[in-house]
């Protein structure tokens, strides 16, 4: 992956393009994410009435919001970003009802966060064009929770969560001071995000954005 992002910024003209210089910026990023349980669940139940059986799988979300970021020196930064960030994740049911033919349907789980992730930035190299790697701790608020496959109450999530994020990205510059960036991230819980329950989120996702 380092290399492949490397190739990519070898084809930038680098040499007409100044160094990152202020010490404060604001961008906004866009991203989308596999996103699902740090482990799938696989279970199966049987009733005097049916037999269920529940597989979990990832499913694609998406994330957005602004990006703000603090220039350390040398291309490091500490960053804060505010993002609504789609989390979730889909089960394959199959059940039967007293012996009767095998049914499926698919239920899909989401939960809206307000998402705060305040990552620290190193580069690799220096220059106007540069790859970096990032992490740092992730703060989600929860907005709300739906269900297909039925109403879930909200009380049983924590209002508060939080999870651990690293990213290997590019940052390169357009005209002026702008610049652009692309990141290739992972997350994954490291608290309880559903009261009772040992699930947590785990994601992996791809972000482009630009710092103005």
């Amino acid at each position: 992956m380092f290399r492949y992002l490397l190739f990519i910024l070898c084809l930038i003209p680098v040499s007409l393009f100044a160094q990152q210089t202020r010490p404060f910026t604001i961008g906004w990023l866009v991203g989308i994410e596999q996103s699902g349980p740090v482990v799938l669940q696989d279970t199966f139940y049987v009733t005097p009435t049916e037999a269920v059986s529940r597989l979990q799988q990832r499913k694609i979300t998406g994330t957005g919001g602004i990006r703000l970021e603090a220039l350390l020196g040398g291309n490091a930064t500490l960053r804060l970003d505010v993002l609504y960030s789609d989390r979730g994740y889909q089960e394959d049911v199959r059940f039967s009802l007293s012996g009767g033919p095998e049914q499926r349907r698919t239920d899909r789980y989401r939960f809206g966060y307000l998402s705060m992730p305040f990552t620290f930035r190193i580069p690799f190299n220096e220059g106007p064009a540069f790859v970096y790697a990032s992490g740092g701790i992730v703060t989600d608020r929860l907005l709300f929770v739906s269900n297909t496959g039925g109403p879930l109450p909200d009380d049983s999530f924590a209002p508060w969560a939080f999870s651990w994020k690293a990213a290997l990205g590019a940052s390169y510059p357009f005209s002026g001071e702008s610049r652009g960036f692309f990141e290739v991230s992972w997350v994954r819980g490291i608290s309880e995000y559903r009261v009772g329950s040992d699930w947590q989120p785990q994601s992996f996702g791809l972000v482009i954005g630009y710092m103005l």
